[in-house]
This record gives C-alpha cells, sequence and structure tokens, in this order.
C-alpha cells in the first residue's frame, strides 16, 4: 500500500464479505488473500486456481525430489509474470499464508532481482 486510498481498497475489499467467512477463516490469512486480489489479481487467480499447489492438502514438508522440481517450475512460472516492483511484496505474501513454500518463492525472488 502507498496510499491512504490503497489502504481504503483493503479495508474495503475485506469488510465486504468477512462477515461471510469469519469463524472459517483467520482473519490475517483473509486479509492477506485480498490484498493479492486487490492489489495483485494475477496471484490471487493462481491461489484460487492451484490450490494444491500452494497447500499440499496434508503433507508437512515438502520432501526433495520429484515434487520439489515440480513446485518450483510451476511457481517459477506464474511468478516472472508479476512486475518485478510487485515481486517480493507477493512473495512476502504467499511466504507468510503458506510456510511451506517461503524457500521457493526466496529462491525465486533472488534470481528475479
Amino acid at each position: 500500500m502507498k496510499t491512504p486510498r490503497d489502504a481504503i481498497r483493503l479495508v474495503n475489499s475485506v469488510a465486504l464479505r468477512y462477515s461471510e467467512v469469519e469463524g472459517e477463516v483467520k482473519c490475517p490469512d483473509y486479509v492477506a488473500i485480498n490484498a493479492l486480489n486487490v492489489f495483485c489479481p494475477l496471484a490471487y487467480d493462481v491461489v484460487v486456481n492451484n490450490k494444491d499447489k500452494f497447500t499440499f492438502l496434508g503433507e508437512d514438508v515438502i520432501e526433495p525430489g520429484a515434487r520439489m522440481d515440480e513446485l518450483k517450475g510451476f511457481h517459477g512460472t506464474w511468478f516472472t509474470e508479476i512486475p518485478k516492483r510487485d515481486r517480493s511484496r507477493v512473495r512476502a505474501l504467499i511466504s507468510v499464508m503458506f510456510p511451506a513454500l517461503a524457500g521457493i518463492m526466496e529462491a525465486l525472488d533472488n534470481e528475479s532481482a
């Protein structure tokens, strides 16, 4: 967020539908996903349409090997489409929302710097 107007846009986005999901999602996660939607719709669409590449459906740790290579390739593809000026912020949000991806996202951000 760079201006007060940006903050208002995010607050309005969260306030609009939070009551529908209250109790089902954690507020910080809801704010973070809405921040992606408001400020980087491309990243939001990737998360929403590829949940399995972010949540790992119960996997505790990403094991090295084929799965790691698959995830690096997938995330590397969409991440390079994010404008360079936004990449570090997108990386930070994704890393907080999906901690298992923090290492992958940091490596991608460092490669694109």
